[in-house]
């Protein structure tokens, strides 16, 4: 029953993707998952406050900040004086960051081909169409979650085995 649960295949699928990236890419180059997000983010974003880097990679403001210190600290971030806003610093990658930011994105991205191989270009765009129309309709779910501490009306349900299929 486990095996025919969507959300059970992609919980594995991210978990295996996840210890891959983390012991073969990253761990080499002193990064866990987290502090290449916020490495990643930065680059895209460019020059920006924490807080945008939170909002774009998801995560926890504070996760976000200690993976900031610890990419700072090894010469990878630099922070500067936010003239916008004298509450906050802007995040910017440093000539270091960016070099491992792109050494470690060409080796996920080997890894990103070696999964798809076996897929044929037009799996591929299906793919990627099939994970954004989920991405979107986990952000309608997420929308109409009930406020924090409340449990939602448990729905009637079919029987387990009937659920996946």
């Amino acid at each position: 029953m486990l095996e025919r649960l969507l959300i059970y295949r992609l919980c594995n699928l991210s978990r295996g993707i996840r210890q891959i990236a983390a012991r073969d890419i990253l761990a080499p180059l002193d990064l866990d998952l987290r502090d290449w997000f916020v490495l990643a983010a930065v680059g895209e974003l460019g020059s920006c406050p924490q807080r945008d880097v939170a909002r774009r990679i998801q995560m926890d403001k504070v996760a976000v900040n200690r993976a900031a210190a610890r990419l700072k600290k090894r010469g990878l971030l630099g922070r500067e004086h936010n003239s916008f806003d004298g509450r906050s610093h802007l995040l910017r990658l440093t000539d270091l960051g960016w070099e491992v930011l792109t050494t470690s994105a060409i080796a996920l991205g080997a890894v990103e081909r070696e999964l798809l191989g076996d897929l044929a270009t037009g799996r591929n765009a299906s793919l990627d169409g099939a994970l954004a129309r989920l991405e979107a309709a986990l952000r309608r779910l997420e929308r109409t979650a009930p406020p924090a501490g409340q449990q939602p009306v448990p729905a009637r349900t079919r029987r387990p085995e009937l659920v996946a299929g």
